[in-house]
């Protein structure tokens, strides 16, 4: 087993064997999938084939918050070039991809400040309102935080949307900590609710 995000494809394992026997492949090998060493003994009179599988285990499950909230200056997410798992609910469709071709979204796990992430090119489409587990790389895109190269499982068709947070001032959505998460704005405006991005 190793730790997501291990590099797999030029792994150069440490196999023992007996004095004078041999073992192919030899060097940097692509262990993504399963791989077959046979291991011939020296008197050549027998050969084994041991298959070597390993297994990537997820990263630990995590709040869009502990991804999100940072004190960095240009809010940039401690996080950033990691591999993070998170849960939440999908609050909007990019509005932008018209087509929705390339899947991508906006998730939310919390009514609360720093609770909102957009989602890149998902391998599949999503609606409005599903229950998803997410695990991808956190990046930060022209002072957008967004979570790509995404496995997606929908684990609810229709769950509750969290409550839009009250904002008083259109001037007030440049915060950081608003980032991806439904607001309300409280002051006159032609728009009531939206998504930060």
């Amino acid at each position: 087993n190793v730790v997501a995000g291990t590099a797999l494809t030029a792994v150069e394992p440490v196999i023992t064997i007996s004095e004078g026997a041999t073992i192919t492949p030899t060097g940097a090998q692509d262990l993504s999938a399963p791989k077959v060493y046979t291991v011939v003994s020296e008197d050549k009179t027998v050969s084994l084939d041991w298959t070597i599988t390993i297994t990537k285990l997820p990263a630990e499950l995590m709040s869009i918050h502990d991804v999100q909230y940072t004190t960095d200056a240009n809010g940039n997410s401690p996080y950033n070039g990691k591999i993070v798992r998170i849960e939440g609910v999908v609050t909007a469709v990019d509005l932008l991809d018209a087509t929705n071709t390339k899947n991508n979204f906006f998730v939310q796990d919390a009514a609360t400040e720093w609770s909102g992430i957009y989602v890149y090119s998902a391998p599949q489409a999503v609606s409005v309102g599903n229950k998803v587990e997410i695990e991808g790389t956190i990046s930060e895109y022209k002072n957008l935080t967004e979570i790509s190269y995404v496995t997606v499982t929908v684990k609810e068709a229709s769950a509750s949307l969290p409550e839009a947070i009250e904002v008083a001032a259109i001037e007030d959505l440049k915060a950081e900590k608003y980032e991806g998460v439904l607001v309300k704005l409280t002051q006159e405006t032609s728009c009531k609710t939206a998504t930060v991005t």
